[in-house]
């Protein structure tokens, strides 16, 4: 007999942990509770949605449930990621009902919509796209970045309150604790793959940080701070890695970094967000929005089918949408995934 939907137990975590290396990390290369400490976490594990058989967890739906900050603004959104069903129980739809029930534990704690890693078809199905505009700024190893007078190295546990402080600056952030943010360092991974951070300084000032995976490229999947300094620290991080192109990955209305990419010939291109986006909670997302926004047509965008919504609200590379575009500030910046990828 299957048991479930439900949240974890304590004592369920390990088992939860193993099934997720089973399918993630089969070549026995990996640990996706080290990679992954918020979303395994004790203190997350109602938000650890699972179905049993026997008393053993054979499908999973992992979230976080996490605030943004979109220009002041504050929304309440669910990642989803982790989804996985032992091979013997595929094609029951354990999965499917897993995520509904997922949504519905995110919408009982206040979120408006989901982040999804993934954009497979059970997410397209259930009216997921990709929404958000972004854009990745590449610098290789005969580019010619700025050389900014500043030094370059690994991130320190004492660095963690000023590179909080400089994330809390970002337009576009998830908003997280000290705690959460040292967990996630500790980690050693960035977008599921093994990762680095580096801090770049001005004599005895942080100006600025990035946190990049480690594959064929060097991608930075999160950064703050002065993107002077960035693009200045890239050239440190590849001689560290011996790789030898980097790609930033920021929103699109980042105006700083576009424009110091163009000044310094870097190669640019439009991106879509690293998954896909779904809104769950439509009237309460667009209040949130119109506290910060009064203007806002919230009566008339709440007819606005859900898709269609997404995309003007947070811009698409994929959806295009015969309604009116709305005003500046739209649309509206979303973070990329960087620390808090699940």
């Amino acid at each position: 007999m299957i048991e479930g939907p439900r949240g974890a137990r304590r004592q369920e975590l390990a088992a939860i942990v193993q099934l997720s290396n089973s399918v993630f990390c089969a070549d026995g290369r990996g640990d996706m509770g080290r990679a992954f400490p918020l979303l395994f976490a004790e203190e997350n594990r109602d938000n650890l949605r699972i179905c049993l058989e026997d008393g053993k967890p054979v499908s999973l739906v992992g979230q976080t449930v996490r605030d943004l900050s979109l220009l002041g603004a504050r929304v309440r959104v669910t990642c989803i990621g982790s989804v996985c069903t032992d091979d013997l129980h595929r094609g029951k739809g354990l999965a499917s009902l897993l995520v509904e029930d997922a949504l519905a534990v995110a919408r009982s704690q206040g979120a408006v919509m989901t982040l999804v890693s993934g954009g497979r078809g059970l997410y397209r199905r259930m009216g997921c796209i990709n929404a958000g505009l972004f854009q990745a700024v590449s610098v290789g190893a005969l580019a010619e970045p700025p050389r900014l007078a500043c030094a370059v190295r690994a991130w320190k546990e004492e660095d963690v309150p000023i590179l909080c402080a400089l994330q809390c600056r970002e337009p576009a952030r998830f908003v997280r604790s000290e705690d959460e943010t040292l967990r996630a360092l500790r980690s050693d991974s960035v977008h599921a793959r093994p990762g680095r951070t580096w801090v770049v300084t001005m004599g005895d000032a942080v100006v600025a940080w990035f946190s990049a995976s480690l594959t064929d490229v060097l991608r930075v999947k999160e950064h703050a701070g002065s993107r002077l300094a960035v693009l200045s620290g890239l050239p440190r991080a590849l001689r560290d890695t011996g790789l030898a192109t980097a790609e930033i990955t920021a929103p699109a209305a980042d105006v700083e970094l576009a424009t110091m990419a163009a000044a310094y010939g870097l190669r640019t291109g439009p991106r879509g967000f690293d998954g896909t986006v779904k809104i769950i909670d439509a009237p309460a997302l667009l209040r949130a929005l119109a506290a910060e926004w009064p203007t806002l047509d919230v009566a008339g965008l709440e007819r606005v089918p859900e898709q269609d919504l997404a995309a003007l609200l947070f811009g698409s590379i994929e959806h295009t949408t015969g309604a009116p575009t709305l005003p500046c500030p739209f649309p509206l910046p979303l973070p990329s995934y960087g620390l808090n990828y699940t």
